[in-house]
């Protein structure tokens, strides 16, 4: 059946740091270190429990965010290993939304680097406690005590030491606890505790006396016996840690080597005595599916009614659609049907999983707190509430930023473009940041996500596991046209043959709408001129006119088509003939009515560092884009709100890392259209011009 667990014996974690920091290999030695692997594996021969795709073996690194659990002194710790690649922010934020405890790992000898500092930002947002583990002491390069004053300096808060490095490089040994005031040393039971080194006690004693300046402030008692001169205890320290660390007041530093599995047993012992248990977080809200204006709460409890959260999906090959669930309250137990709140559906449960990597254990129950496995509910996707069927609730989606990379895709393979569609809604189940659509101006389709490494990866996966192959380029940019005047049009259609003839006359004006207008049909006919069961194939006509403008052939928006005159024959009209009138008249009268282009115009918000706004507002100049305005919104970053032609931001995210060395990001949708000016007229029309040479080669090929 497996062992259930209460909520206070449940630690949930994120594991997140840098590219190439050690956190898979951390992960697996934690996973040793507690017994659950029988030996670890490696990420340089691809035998890891967290890393066991095909790609992340092949590149040494970790794509996407992994599971795992271990039980260190009857508490159950789930694990999750996030991948370190900045752009994939899915990854990230799904497991910060599900964890109460986050481990930051940074490197030794490389100290840190904005991909923690993005992190660490995101952990601000969701107001998650953490602990700092400085890995790779191992390497000769290594400086714990300049990473640890970086860390304090940069994120303006107590990061203070709770264990010191014995030695560095090759002569790294051990840790010193300076809570208990033993060094602790790895051996095969996996922790020996001996007498500090007698050439650390100046450097032990400077940094407990730091810890302890912290730790006093937590309770007036404490205070007022540290300022009389008499030693905190080791539990009065241990209280103060925990109560600073739960509240982020403080975040306590550790160290080691994932590697040589040092300083795993410290660590382990810090997230079950410092980092909170579900309970700690209390009450959860979520929305009345019913009355979304109506509040609901939740609290972690196995009493309560069942509900829960899909932070990810994973697509296997074998088992099918795979659904990882954070049980937010109640129990659940194989047999049970739940309800997908977001698709108004109901599931039952035949099967009911905890995982390490790819393996996964089937259990019967699993208790408020915990993370659950479904596997193949084809319904459930990430972000979904689910819930008992009778105490339905909506909890609050994954917070993710919009698409800031956009590609277009390519292929003369007709049968590689629809296999590419399945192969596109895949990915996209696996990660809420990937979108794709066809655009029906432009007639490519688009891709958009968070950055170039994240398409690259994802492109590398399906011409290598797929074996589908694609070209990629800039989209285009989806123009339209529109007309600034008034105008009128006529056109007689008359053709005579054989038998019945074709007739029809139409007289019709067309003028502009205000932007947003979209497209109007109105009819003034008067005296019968035109019958009025012909005034429909008329609109047909004058619809079909506005699909390819007089300018450059872009779809004709806002504007109204009125007919008020025309002629017909008994017997040669038909709907065919009014229907050509139609169009051509509207054809005649865009010619007269001034028409214009129209481009697309992005509403952007950029994130960026203080001493970057001169760069990217001077950049932003020669974009055409306009500043509204700028807000600051925390201490660290300032929005500038702006808006910009969407043509000069498509390949603005190289340009934006460039300015800012990596620390901005940005986010765009388009907001409205504008008249484009003369300038970039002759760009509209080689695109116009393009596009519909490649539409005449697909229909010839």
């Amino acid at each position: 059946m497996g062992k259930i667990y209460d909520p206070k014996f449940i630690r949930n974690i994120s594991i997140s740091g840098a590219p190439n920091v050690g956190k898979t290999t951390l992960a697996e030695a934690l996973l040793y270190t507690a017994g659950q692997i029988p030996q670890m594996g490696s990420v340089d021969k691809g035998t890891t429990i967290m890393d066991f795709d095909e790609e992340e073996i092949e590149k040494k690194m970790s794509l996407r965010s992994s599971l795992a659990f271990v039980e260190w002194k009857d508490i159950k710790i789930n694990m999750i290993d996030i991948p370190g690649i900045p752009d994939l922010v899915a990854e990230v934020r799904s497991a910060f939304r599900v964890t109460e405890g986050i481990i930051f790992i940074v490197s030794a000898s490389e100290g840190i680097t904005i991909d923690t500092e993005k992190d660490w930002h995101f952990a601000d947002d969701y107001k998650i406690a953490r602990v700092v583990f400085i890995n790779k002491m191992d390497s000769e390069e290594a400086d714990f005590y300049s990473v640890a004053e970086t860390l304090a300096n940069k994120f303006k808060k107590p990061v203070i030491p709770i264990e010191l490095p014995i030695g560095k490089g090759s002569d790294f040994k051990g840790t010193v606890d300076l809570i208990h005031m033993k060094a602790v040393y790895p051996d095969k039971n996996g922790a020996r505790l001996d007498e500090i080194p007698s050439d650390m006690m100046d450097k032990v004693k400077e940094y407990r006396e730091k810890l302890f300046d912290v730790v006093a402030e937590t309770d007036d008692a404490l205070i007022e016996k540290y300022l009389n001169g008499v030693e905190l205890t080791p539990e009065e320290v241990e209280n103060g840690v925990k109560s600073c660390t739960l509240n982020n007041k403080f975040i306590p530093i550790l160290c080691g080597s994932a590697l040589n599995n040092i300083g795993t047993t410290v660590l382990l012992d810090t997230i079950i005595s410092f980092l909170p248990s579900p309970l700690y977080t209390g009450e959860i809200t979520g929305k009345d599916p019913s009355h979304p204006e109506q509040t609901i709460r939740r609290h972690p409890d196995p009493q309560e009614p069942f509900s829960g959260f899909i932070f990810k999906t994973r697509i296997d090959p074998f088992a099918g659609k795979i659904s990882f669930c954070r049980i937010c309250s109640g129990v659940i137990n194989v047999g049970d049907e739940i309800y997908n709140v977001n698709k108004n559906t109901k599931e039952k449960i035949a099967h009911l999983y905890m995982v390490n990597g790819k393996n996964m254990k089937e259990i019967q129950t699993l208790e408020a707190g915990d993370i659950a496995v479904f596997a193949k509910i084809d319904s459930l996707d990430t972000g979904n509430t689910v819930t008992d069927p009778t105490k339905p609730l909506l909890y609050e989606p994954i917070r993710l930023p919009s698409p800031s990379y956009f590609v277009a895709i390519h292929s003369t393979d007709r049968k590689a473009e629809d296999k590419l569609a399945s192969v596109f809604q895949i990915i996209a189940q696996e990660d809420s940041t990937f979108h794709y659509g066809y655009n029906d101006i432009t007639k490519e389709m688009v891709v958009s996500c968070i950055g170039e490494i994240q398409a690259r990866i994802i492109f590398d996966i399906i011409k290598h596991k797929y074996k589908l192959n694609f070209e990629t380029r800039t989209p285009r940019v989806a123009y339209k046209e529109t007309i600034t005047a008034k105008a009128e049009g006529h056109y007689k259609h008359k053709k005579q043959s054989g038998g019945h003839g074709q007739y029809g006359e139409v007289y019709l004006r067309v003028e502009p709408l205000p932007r947003n207008g979209g497209f109007a049909f109105d009819e003034e006919i008067f005296g019968g001129a035109i019958p009025r069961n012909y005034v429909p194939a008329i609109e047909k006509g004058a619809i079909e006119a506005c699909e390819s403008g007089v300018v450059a052939g872009y779809p004709v928006v806002d504007l109204k088509v009125t007919v008020y005159d025309g002629s017909y024959h008994e017997v040669d009209s038909s709907d065919m003939s009014f229907r050509i009138a139609g169009l051509h008249a509207t054809k005649l009268a865009l010619e007269a009515a001034k028409s214009v282009i129209l481009e697309p115009i992005a509403k952007v918000r950029i994130y960026i560092d203080e001493s970057d706004i001169g760069n990217v507002m001077g950049d932003l100049g020669t974009r055409r884009g306009k500043v509204i305005g700028m807000d600051k919104i925390s201490e660290d970053v300032t929005v500038i709100n702006a808006t910009a032609p969407y043509s000069e931001m498509l390949a603005y995210s190289p340009v934006l890392n460039s300015l800012t060395s990596g620390r901005g990001r940005f986010e765009m949708e388009i907001d409205h259209y504008d008249i484009l000016p003369a300038s970039e007229y002759e760009k509209a029309k080689k695109q116009a011009e393009l596009m519909k040479k490649e539409e005449e080669e697909r229909k010839n090929s």
